[in-house]
């Protein structure tokens, strides 16, 4: 299996409002209540709110593919400054999604 990752772009923003849906349905669901997360999904992942994501100075996302499909993906901010990493360079870890058989 070749696994490569890739800089998403607005071109990418339906395919990543459905990674981040359905792979947070994988990690979540069985503790949340069905329209839980159906609520939280259409607000949080939306293709609006992903497109409005990608397009956040200082909010980046990559695409995981494995054999050149989907497999997950992750967001990356630089955009808060903490107070214990003033004036020095930082990025924050926001998501990691990957669909659960690949991940190990």
């Amino acid at each position: 299996m070749v696994i490569a990752v890739k800089k998403a772009t607005i071109n990418d923003t339906t395919l990543l409002s459905r990674l981040a849906t359905e792979t947070f349905y994988e990690t979540y669901s069985w503790y949340n209540t069905p329209a839980n997360m159906q609520e939280y999904t259409k607000t949080h992942f939306s293709p609006g709110r992903t497109a409005g994501e990608l397009d956040e100075n200082g909010t980046y996302f990559f695409l995981a593919y494995a054999d050149e499909q989907p497999i997950g993906y992750a967001k990356l901010r630089n955009t808060e400054n903490p107070p214990g990493l003033a004036g020095k360079k930082h990025i924050e870890i926001e998501r990691i999604y990957v669909y659960r058989k690949y991940q190990r």
